[in-house]
């Protein structure tokens, strides 16, 4: 499997949507049977879209127990915005965080952990029998807002800084 530097573009537009433009980047690779080269040009393709001053970094980080990863990304967004002007943190999976590590996340979700200037977002992603289910943008909002009032420690914290909407809000303000 090869990677590539080409852009694929996909335009979505509805009347009560934000105008803006989301890059997905590719994921850093730190896998050892993944050829230099490749890595190489994945780190060049993401560079390439974090320094134009007018990018918003939504640094992307699982609650999965990858850390290291954490370290990585927001490295990365450092480098290119020290200080942490355009940078917003992104915690997602936060239902496959493991026991007795939500204290640590919850740290980093109020800023104390990791502060950026701009603080930290969660959102749950659409498990995949949702996604198979076929559930509609509208459902799986209503469903990630009462995953975070029925699980500690998000019921216990204000609720600007949990879900999809609100780093939306975020974002066009």
């Amino acid at each position: 499997l090869a990677f590539s530097g080409e852009t694929i573009v996909l335009e979505l537009s509805a009347p009560d949507a934000p105008d803006m433009t989301l890059v997905d980047l590719p994921g850093l690779v730190r896998d050892d049977a993944v050829p230099p080269e490749q890595v190489d040009a994945a780190n060049a393709t993401i560079a390439n879209y974090l320094v134009p001053e007018q990018t918003i970094i939504l640094a992307c980080l699982a609650c999965d127990g990858d850390a290291h990863g954490w370290a990585d990304v927001l490295g990365r967004a450092r480098k290119v915005d020290p200080k942490g002007a355009r940078t917003i943190g992104v915690l997602t999976k936060p239902d496959l965080i493991a026991a007795g590590a939500e204290d640590d996340v919850l740290s980093t979700l109020q800023n104390h952990r990791m502060p950026l200037r701009l603080g930290y977002v969660m959102v749950r992603c659409r498990p995949p029998a949702e996604l198979a289910a076929g559930t509609g943008v509208g459902a799986a909002l209503k469903e990630e807002t009462k995953f975070f009032l029925a699980n500690e420690p998000w019921n216990k914290i204000a609720t600007l800084v949990l879900g999809a909407e609100k780093l939306t809000k975020r974002l066009v303000s």
